[in-house]
């Protein structure tokens, strides 16, 4: 439990994975490892980190599933200090908002809301949807306590449970 787990599996090699030869990779790739990403690093020390899991298409392919998702989705826990953290972590990331979003608050999150931006990277930009409380999951907290640390090229990622990503879905 909370242990890290090296990926190798369908859709896998040991270097990156294979994300059906999509030009999205290197952003993806970005997105995760940039130390200034703070969404997507957690550092428990660190004040600055933002407590969150990855789930969707993203995690699945973590577990070895062969298809592909565009953008990166992340469940970030609604507790009012990490929503702060949150939000300023995008700013410092010029992240804007994308598509239909409503304000990022914790009220919104704690309703289920999704949160939907684009971070600027190159070649590509990265799609970054948020959610504070997915569908048909327990609270974050019990989430937590069941998710693994998955090592692969973006480093150590803490992945939502293969059962509560089937549940999402």
């Amino acid at each position: 439990r909370n242990r890290p787990l090296q990926v190798a599996g369908p859709g896998w090699s040991r270097e990156r994975p294979v994300l059906a030869g999509s030009s999205s990779w290197p952003a993806i790739s970005r997105c995760m490892t940039d130390r200034r990403l703070k969404i997507v690093r957690q550092r428990p020390a660190a004040p600055v980190g933002v407590d969150y899991l990855l789930i969707s298409g993203q995690a699945s392919i973590l577990y070895g599933a062969a298809t592909f998702s565009e953008d990166v989705d992340v469940w970030v826990a609604p507790a009012a200090p990490n929503v702060l953290r949150l939000k300023r972590s995008l700013a410092s990331l010029g992240a804007r908002v994308s598509k239909l979003t409503p304000p990022l608050t914790r009220r919104y999150m704690l309703a289920g809301h999704g949160f939907h931006f684009v971070v600027p990277s190159k070649p590509l930009p990265i799609y970054l949807d948020i959610l504070g409380h997915p569908p048909r999951v327990r609270g974050f907290g019990s989430a937590r306590r069941t998710a693994r640390e998955i090592r692969c090229v973006w480093g150590c990622i803490p992945v939502v449970s293969i059962e509560d990503l089937v549940a999402m879905k």
